[in-house]
């Protein structure tokens, strides 16, 4: 097995393989080819380790994982919020604790959607 990379997207390269049967296995994205290039020389068993960025290592599949997973949970608490019960009708804050909860975590999604370049 021997690995290499391709342009996949605008901007997106893909480190990966063929299999037996010639269909492509995707490894690892990179956002450079130089990245890309490094990875492949790497697994392929020559060149030094890549060396990870600072922070949270995200690749950008991963990135766009992440992105749609947090749209969707504010999209789900925020249907939760808005489905008001008898408690939220007696509350002070108009929501009982579970609805408000529910409100400040679809927030707390969207906030973090937000910061970490995705719409909010």
């Amino acid at each position: 097995m021997s690995y290499t990379y391709k342009r996949t997207e605008p901007g997106l390269w893909t480190v990966g393989d063929y299999d037996p049967a010639g269909r492509w296995q995707p490894e690892s994205d990179h956002d450079s080819p130089q990245d890309a290039a490094q990875r492949v020389a790497w697994l392929n068993g020559s060149g030094e380790p890549p060396v990870p960025p600072a922070g949270l290592l995200l690749t950008p599949r991963d990135r766009r994982t992440l992105l749609a997973a947090l749209t969707d949970a504010a999209a789900y608490r925020a249907e939760r919020a808005a489905g008001l019960c008898d408690a939220c009708e007696v509350a002070d804050a108009g929501a009982c604790d579970e609805h408000a909860d529910d409100a400040d975590q679809a927030e707390s999604y969207r906030a973090l959607t937000a910061r970490i370049g995705g719409a909010s």
